[in-house]
This record gives structure tokens, C-alpha cells and sequence, in this order.
């Protein structure tokens, strides 16, 4: 069986958006920027890195 690149992702710098999302003063917006067009990469990658608390927390 061939080990896709893909199959083991390495996130790095994984602990500054959960600060950004975490730490920031109320109603302060947060605005992310995928590097590539793509509707909906940004979201769903964020989505799948953050902690489930924080997609529940509307």
C-alpha cells in the first residue's frame, strides 16, 4: 500500500488561529485568506482544524 501525501498533513502555525479566534477582544471580526481561489477551502479548512467548542459556539 503507497503512503499518500495526504493521508498525514503537518499544520503549522496552528496555535496563532486558535489565538486569533480564541483571544480576540468581542466583536472583533476575524478575516482569513486562503492562498488560492477556491470558495470554499478557507472555510472547510478551518472548520477541520478548530476544536469542536469553537464551530458550536456561534
Amino acid at each position: 500500500m503507497v503512503d499518500a501525501p495526504f493521508s498525514h498533513p503537518k499544520v503549522y502555525g496552528l496555535e496563532k488561529l486558535h489565538s486569533a479566534l480564541l483571544e480576540r477582544p468581542k466583536g472583533k471580526p476575524l478575516l482569513t485568506v486562503s492562498n488560492h481561489v477556491a470558495s470554499m477551502d478557507d472555510p472547510l479548512v478551518i472548520a477541520s482544524l478548530l476544536p469542536p467548542h469553537v464551530l458550536l459556539d456561534a
